[in-house]
């Protein structure tokens, strides 16, 4: 396994910055305009993270001028596309806590099935103290930590 990371790195590493993004950009792109109702479909400024979400007039607001909604939107979609991107070859995992509990009602049910519809094609464990942000994965093995005995 150590191997395997060692090769995958230097990999990276050989490659131009302008390529080790594009993945990613492109699952981003993806992600941000189904969880944004097409109202953002693209990206720009594009260094490490986007500066800047496009909408379909080409128009471009930054990221400092973006809703607190949409900043949460922008956070969960840039992490769902990284983690696609590097596990596109291979099976992998993804920890989420409490990705929800600053979205309002309509975005959380919309990132809740972003998310539930990516366990298809990683293990994903999302973490939420909010038993209504759980109810919204019907398909998910829910352990409810309250209700298990502490004792060893």
């Amino acid at each position: 396994a150590i191997g395997r990371v060692l090769k995958r790195t230097n990999e990276l590493l050989e490659m131009p910055d302008s390529d080790l993004y594009q993945g990613i950009e492109e699952h981003f792109s993806t992600l941000i305009a189904k969880v944004t109702g097409e109202r953002y479909t693209g990206i720009s400024g594009w260094n490490a993270i986007p500066d800047a979400v496009r909408r379909p007039d080409g128009v471009e607001i930054g990221y400092s001028y973006l809703s607190a909604g949409t900043k949460d939107v922008f956070s969960i979609c840039l992490r769902l596309a990284i983690a696609e991107y590097y596990t596109r070859e291979s099976t992998g995992f993804l920890l989420m806590d409490n990705p929800l509990v600053d979205l309002d009602p309509e975005r959380q049910r919309v990132v809740a099935d972003l998310i539930q519809e990516r366990s298809g094609r990683m293990q994903l464990l999302v973490f939420t103290c909010h038993p209504s942000h759980a109810d919204l994965y019907p398909r998910a093995h829910r352990v409810d930590l309250h209700q298990r005995s502490t004792s060893i």
